[in-house]
């Protein structure tokens, strides 16, 4: 389960984390040769996960009124915790749909997607 402050995501795949992004300033100064170089670290790395929407939607605008209501989220500050892992301080980027389609067997519309996210510190 994917949970971020009060979205709740239930069905997901691994996540993917993406390297940590490091900020590194390179200095030269005019007139002098070589250069010097400030390491920041570590700064933000992204999060992905596959997810399935499903919620006995009836209609396929149902679920693209669920999928825009995830979206209300995004640019949001919380916890991040995805299958009981901790994340910690994560930006919520938006859950994109990849395919949309309709279940006999459930008698309801599905979606797969990716949900996104960037963590912003580690």
């Amino acid at each position: 389960m994917i949970t971020f402050g009060s979205l709740t995501i239930s069905s997901h795949e691994a996540t993917r984390a993406g390297p940590w992004d490091r900020r590194v300033q390179q200095n030269e100064q005019f007139g002098l040769q070589g250069a010097t170089f400030i390491d920041g670290k570590r700064s933000t790395r992204s999060l992905q996960c596959n997810v399935w929407l499903y919620d006995a939607y009836s209609t396929e605008p149902d679920l693209s009124t669920a999928v825009d209501d995830l979206n209300e989220s995004i640019n949001t500050l919380d916890t991040l915790d995805i299958s009981g892992i901790d994340y910690g301080f994560c930006r919520f980027d938006g859950v994109e749909t990849e395919r949309r389609f309709y279940s006999a067997n459930n008698s309801s519309w599905l979606a797969i997607g990716v949900a996104r996210f960037t963590q912003m510190q580690p």
